[in-house]
């Protein structure tokens, strides 16, 4: 058993944890947290063995112990974890009471070109995301506003995707509503996400079923085949920004690494967590849409073994495995995982882009949604009817069959004479037949 003591907008309160307990926004969560900052599911404490660990749960903002970003920890007593402007300090054994803190105010609501901001639902280095309303529009919409210092080259090519990415038509991905690459600060608005991000789902369930998985991976591939069309290339795929909705529909955000791919390629910065990154983003080398082919693959890979393909370590340490190692076999951690998918998952994880799917199609077709083209077929003659012969031929009887003409003959005459000696006597039928055969040439007895 353990102890999580938290500080959070001036409360202060304690969770007891027997064996596993998932901090996020979400009332289900064992721990919740009313932080903006926070994710919906932010990271898990967990028991292994002896030890206790904590997990960050493919969040945009991070999970910190001790002032250190971290992917999986091990705690030990005394340790800090800061999600957000909440900080949760770790014990192995009951901590003492302390006094309840006053509450602190909500600071006030501001308003963005027009969009009033109604609560930040995110915050990272580059940009934050808040839910926000607008006068005669009924539904609310999510706004990602960006910080122009953060990008030392400029935000020229981030809204140039995405006003590329707001003609794209498809219903798995967010629609663009509003592009404001001048204003200040800098924002585009798109949907706001209500259904539960594919981490959360991952977080909640574990492993999903493979045919579970497989679904999703078909919604995924269709929508990001539709932006490919388009010349555009997600480069930033990851659970967090695919949202799974009923009927495994789902809805892709945060585009913030695209580029529009021309004929020479296009460099994209690699900026997150490194599960899901292809080794062309981290070798900074052209991409194309083969790297979200390997970003979807290791999405698959979560999805199917509960883990991501390579884990443990630093964000370096995890870099160098994927440029490097092989993924643990999928059949070892799911054996019942049928071959056909764990050999598609394994080509759509080549490290070479040549190596893998060229595009969504080609694993849609692996996956066998998609309708192959029909085979062509070798072009044969029209089959023609054998004309029947004008006359059937007389059937042939074999020369063993058809017997000796001359033996019938002979036996045609030995029946006459025995005809003629019952009238003429027996006596004479011996000797008529002796002097007949004494004058039947020897030829005329041997077979043709």
């Amino acid at each position: 058993m353990a102890y999580l003591q938290i500080k959070e907008n001036g409360a202060a309160s304690r969770i007891e944890v027997t064996e596993r307990a998932i901090l996020g926004r979400l009332p289900e969560c064992e721990i919740q947290l009313t932080d903006p900052h926070a994710s919906r599911r932010h990271a898990v404490v967990y028991r292994h063995g002896k030890e206790w660990f904590v997990r960050d749960l493919d969040t945009r903002n991070g999970t910190l112990v001790n002032g250190d970003k971290i992917l999986d920890q091990a705690l030990h007593a005394g340790d800090n974890i800061v999600i957000g402007n909440a900080m949760l300090t770790f014990f192995e054994e009951e901590p003492p009471d302390e006094p309840e803190p006053p509450d602190v105010e909500a600071p006030d609501t501001e308003a963005i070109g027009g969009y009033k901001i109604i609560e930040q639902i995110a915050h990272g280095s580059h940009a934050r995301v808040c839910r926000v309303g607008k006068e005669g529009i009924s539904r609310e919409m999510a706004m990602k506003i960006i910080d122009r210092q953060a990008y030392a080259g400029g935000t020229d090519e981030l809204f140039a995707a995405a006003r590329a990415l707001a003609a794209v038509s498809h219903p798995g991905i967010a629609p663009i509503y509003e592009v404001n690459p001048v204003g200040d600060p800098p924002y585009f608005v798109t949907d706001l996400m209500t259904t539960e991000s594919l981490a959360e789902l991952i977080a909640a369930r574990g492993r999903l079923p493979h045919e579970h998985a497989k679904r999703i991976v078909i919604r995924v591939a269709e929508a990001l085949e539709a932006a490919h069309a388009k010349g555009i290339v997600h480069g930033n795929l990851k659970p967090r920004n695919i949202f799974v909705g009923p009927d495994d529909t789902v809805r892709i955000i945060d585009f913030r690494c695209i580029c529009r791919v021309e004929s020479d390629g296009a460099l994209a910065a690699f900026a997150g967590i490194p599960f899901y990154v292809a080794p062309e983003q981290f070798r900074k080398e052209s991409i194309d849409p083969r790297t979200d082919v390997y970003s979807l693959g290791a999405i698959f890979y979560s999805m199917v073994g509960g883990v991501p393909p390579f884990t443990g370590g630093t964000d370096e340490q995890i870099m160098h495995k994927h440029l490097s190692d092989e993924p643990e076999d999928l059949k070892r951690l799911v054996p019942d995982l049928p071959l056909d998918l764990c050999q598609t998952i394994g080509r759509m994880l080549e490290k070479e882009p040549g190596a893998r799917f060229r595009n969504m199609q080609e694993v849609l077709d692996a996956l066998g949604d998609a309708q192959p083209q029909p085979a062509q077929a070798t072009e044969q003659p029209p089959a023609q009817e054998k004309p029947l012969p004008q006359e059937l031929p007389k059937k042939r009887i074999p020369r063993e069959r058809q017997g000796n003409p001359a033996l019938a003959f002979i036996a045609g005459i030995v029946l006459i004479f025995m005809l003629v000696a019952m009238f003429l006597g027996a006596r004479d039928i011996g000797q008529a037949v002796k002097k007949f055969l004494s004058s039947t040439p020897e030829s005329f007895l041997q077979d043709e």
